[in-house]
């Protein structure tokens, strides 16, 4: 896997307590860790809510079969009398 060096700013006391917590040789191995799992939070998160929505889709197009069903049964019985 290929590396590349970023720069970005987080608060003070989140670097103090990296430098006290993770020793320096694997500061880069912690934080990128720490940024995978988040993401991969975030991107269940993201599934789960699309999963979710297609079910809702799914239900409300089944609800509308059945009672487009239920309708022409209706009609069919109604001919019938």
């Amino acid at each position: 896997m290929s590396a590349v060096k970023v720069g970005f700013t987080i608060p003070r006391e989140l670097e103090e307590r990296l430098r006290r917590s993770v020793e320096a040789r694997q500061r880069s191995q912690f934080v990128a860790g720490a940024i995978r799992d988040k993401l991969e939070a975030v991107e269940r998160q993201r599934l789960e809510a699309e999963l979710e929505a297609g079910y809702q889709e799914m239900a409300e197009e089944h609800r509308r079969i059945v009672l487009a069903a239920l309708d022409a049964q209706s009609t069919v019985a109604l001919r019938g009398r």
